[in-house]
């Protein structure tokens, strides 16, 4: 395996007690997936193998847990699903604060868009393949409702966001 081209190329979740993710790489088969679990009441994601870009990233996210800011290299990540204006669209919610939350249609306009790219906006957080990274349970309904979340339903992004709030 090249690990200077190793890059993230997903990045799933399942939540139950633990928030568990799923990280695939794109140098590895697959089936290769790398799990790393996250108590919700505390405490670190577990330890797996220590090369990069998995090192960073575990990091990132336990700072990202805990309401703390980090700033993950764009190139350990594979954008290669993604159109132009879906990579910015992502950048642009990078900008959102922790704790924080934009509607569809504010991130429309902070992405130098117009509010017509709502829907688009949904679309782009619907698939996005870096969660927590590119934080799209920031994003809710312009009436204030949470709307969805890809990464485990409305009851997770609830949870993201009250850990946000808390710090």
């Amino acid at each position: 395996m090249n690990l200077k081209k190793n890059k993230i190329l997903l990045i799933e979740s399942v939540f139950s007690k633990n928030i568990s993710l799923s990280v695939q790489l794109t140098d590895s088969p697959p089936y290769l997936i790398r799990k790393i679990e996250w108590e919700k009441n505390g405490g670190d994601f577990s330890e797996f193998e220590a090369i990069e870009p998995l090192v960073s990233l575990k990091q990132s996210l336990n700072l990202a847990l805990k309401a703390l800011p980090f700033d993950f290299p764009d190139d350990y990540l594979d954008f290669s699903s993604l159109s132009p204006k879906e990579i910015t669209v992502l950048h642009a919610l990078k900008s959102v604060p922790c704790g924080k939350t934009v509607s569809y249609q504010e991130l429309t306009q902070i992405a130098g868009l117009t509010p017509s790219h709502a829907r688009f906006i949904g679309n782009v957080m619907a698939k996005n393949p870096f969660l927590l990274l590119f934080p799209c349970h920031r994003v809710i309904q312009k009436n204030g409702s949470l709307g969805n979340y890809s990464g485990g339903g409305q009851e997770i992004k609830k949870i993201l966001l009250e850990i946000e709030r808390r710090k």
